[in-house]
């Protein structure tokens, strides 16, 4: 589960359980912190893109700041499957 900015931790872990009961197997929680859209750190994440997104198999061009970076999510291709 990816819990965004600004939603209740609480909300989450109510899910999960109905999830869970509802026969659904949640690994585990990603919590995505403001800074991944801060507009004041956009250079930081295009240079972490440029030098990371290489070795996770991401075309430097490939898309738009945002796109790049959802690309990088585990179990994401760069083809974004």
């Amino acid at each position: 589960m990816v819990r965004l900015p600004g939603v209740d931790g609480g909300e989450v872990d109510a899910l999960a359980k109905t999830l869970q009961a509802s026969g659904a197997t949640v690994n585990g929680q990603v919590t995505v912190e403001k800074a991944w859209s801060d507009p004041s750190k956009r250079t930081f994440r295009e240079q972490a893109l440029t030098n990371l997104g290489p070795l996770v198999g991401l075309p430097a061009s490939d898309g738009d700041l945002e796109q790049r970076m959802g690309r990088c999510w585990p179990g994401r291709s760069s083809s974004g499957r």
